[in-house]
């Protein structure tokens, strides 16, 4: 029988074909078989991100509702600027966008970065 020349790199084409489906298949599959139990997991790897406890910890104030004093203790935020803040939610009735500080004197974007997370609308 002759094995013609094209047959051979055919045959090895298709059998690699066939492999890389079957590893593209079972992956997922080996993945979980392979790696540690999740218990064992988490109590071998080393945390990557560091929680800084402060984040935690700190209160969030509502803009519709806070004093003076409450609002100097976001940063950056001083007794003037609270004090426009305070002005600002007077005359508009009420903050409906923490963005709306960016329409008080004193507050721009660098600023109200710093306090978004700080701050939120209530009702």
């Amino acid at each position: 029988m002759k094995i013609r020349r094209w047959a051979v790199p055919l045959f090895f084409f298709l059998f690699l074909c066939f492999i890389i489906s079957m590893a593209v298949t079972l992956y997922p599959v080996a993945q979980a078989w392979l790696s540690p139990a999740p218990s064992t997991y988490f109590m071998l790897k080393e945390p990557s991100v560091t929680v800084l406890p402060h984040k935690r910890l700190e209160k969030r104030i509502d803009l519709n509702h806070a004093s003076l004093a409450e609002l100097m203790t976001l940063p950056g935020i001083g007794e003037v600027t609270a004090d426009a803040i305070l002005i600002f939610r007077e005359e508009h009735k009420r903050i409906n966008y923490v963005e709306d500080l960016l329409e008080v004197r004193g507050i721009g974007q660098t600023r109200l970065e710093t306090i978004y997370e700080r701050v939120y609308i209530g009702e």
